[in-house]
């Protein structure tokens, strides 16, 4: 028997991976194609089918058909089929999906880590070594100071500031004061001229550049006869921990900004009228307490609640204002309730007049 009769004795069966086709191929050629969807077999793939030549592809052969290195695809596909012009795809196995599932869900976990510990809060006496990322932008305007430009410029000179306003007084006759803020210190806008509709569109976060004259009351460095423009830019600074500075001269460097004090007690109010002397306030049944209205008692309620903290063995008159954060508010009605020998940590804006006199906006317990 000659070599292609030889050749003739058998064919060779394949299923393809990629749709499912079930074919015979000659053994002829060696660059075997599944017929249905064109996707080439490797050789090693083929089967051995001793049917007749030419045989229907339906007749299925054994799995233990031997291994053929060689072959040729025919036009046909299991069941003796025409080719289709759409093949035939195999369903994806399940566990393709589970696995899917489960790389979404770690991918998820990296991003949205519930468990990720909340970041420490800021500390003043580790200020240099704050992640520069949670401020925003150090480059100025042409024309525009820097924080230590501003810090250095002497009273009576007109500064012009770029800052994010982080609170705000009440407006009234168009005015209004501004606590505002960059990256590296604070500035005081000291009844600004604003219309309402403007006062409403600068909430909390809005960049704005601001002129004015540079003064300075009881202490306090601020910008009086201010005029403004908003800026595009949005940064809310978190309050920084200067618990440590009190009492120390290091503390004014951190004039204005938003500050937080931890673990200071509340002591008996105490009120001073010459700056010097200190007196503790007494209310109408001759009692010591922990609040009084106005700085010497003598208001009532709606006016500035001021109120006495020691750290260390020293005393500090805080104070919430009601023209930052008035009765309704939550803080308001926290100072109304401080007790005489509780623990509370306090957060606010470093105010000065003759020294520290922060303006107190939260007050949680310790």
């Amino acid at each position: 028997m000659n070599e292609s009769n030889m050749n003739q004795e058998y064919q060779l069966y394949a299923v393809c991976d990629e749709c499912g086709c079930e074919a015979l191929f000659s053994p002829d050629e060696t660059h075997p194609l599944c017929p249905s969807c064109r996707t080439p077999i490797p050789v090693n793939r083929l089967k051995k089918y001793t049917g007749a030549a030419g045989g229907s592809p339906d007749r299925i052969p054994k799995k233990d058909t031997e291994f053929i290195m060689e072959g040729n695809g025919l036009n046909r596909c299991s069941g003796g089929d025409e080719v289709s012009a759409k093949p035939k795809k195999k369903p994806i196995p399940i566990y393709v999906y589970a696995l899917a599932a489960l790389l979404l869900l770690a991918a998820g976990l990296l991003i949205f880590n519930p468990f990720k510990p909340a970041p420490a809060t800021n500390s003043a006496s580790s200020a240099n070594e704050l992640v520069q990322a949670e401020y925003p932008s150090n480059a100025k305007s042409e024309g525009v100071m820097t924080y230590a430009e501003y810090a250095a410029a002497p009273i009576n000179i007109e500064v012009t500031i770029e800052a994010y306003v982080q609170a705000r007084q009440s407006w009234w006759d168009n005015k209004a004061s501004f606590f505002t803020q960059d990256a590296d210190g604070a500035y005081f806008l000291y009844e600004m001229e604003i219309s309402e509709e403007d006062f409403n569109r600068l909430s909390e976060g809005q960049k704005i550049k601001a002129s004015g004259y540079k003064d300075e009351w009881a202490g306090q460095a601020e910008i009086i006869d201010a005029t403004f423009e908003i800026e595009e830019g949005n940064w809310i600074a978190d309050p920084l921990d200067v618990t440590d500075l009190l009492g120390t001269d290091q503390l004014e460097e951190y004039m204005g900004q938003k500050v937080l004090f931890k673990g200071v007690t509340v002591e008996a109010a105490e009120y001073t009228e010459n700056g010097i002397d200190f007196e503790t306030f007494r209310d109408t049944s001759g009692n010591e307490s922990a609040f009084m209205y106005r700085f010497n008692g003598t208001g009532s309620q709606g006016d500035d609640v001021y109120f006495t903290v020691s750290k260390d063995g020293r005393n500090y008159t805080f104070l919430v204002r009601n023209y930052l954060t008035d009765r309704n508010t939550d803080v308001y009605k926290a100072a109304e309730t401080l007790e005489i020998g509780r623990t509370y940590d306090m957060e606010g804006y470093l105010y000065w007049y003759d020294g520290p006199n922060p303006w107190i906006t939260d007050i949680r317990k310790h």
